[in-house]
């Protein structure tokens, strides 16, 4: 399996994953269960 661009998908995957508060403010998901949530992703630039 040839995967081109990988290094940018990952890197466009890895930017929506950081946007997470944001989004769960945006869909008025619970602060709690939001920080749970944020506490569990993983930056894939580090």
């Amino acid at each position: 399996m040839n995967i081109k661009k990988a290094a940018y998908i990952v890197s466009q995957i890895n930017e929506v994953v950081n946007n997470w508060s944001k989004y769960a403010e945006e869909t008025k998901v619970n602060p709690a269960l939001r920080d749970a949530i944020n506490k569990t992703l993983i930056n894939l630039n580090n």
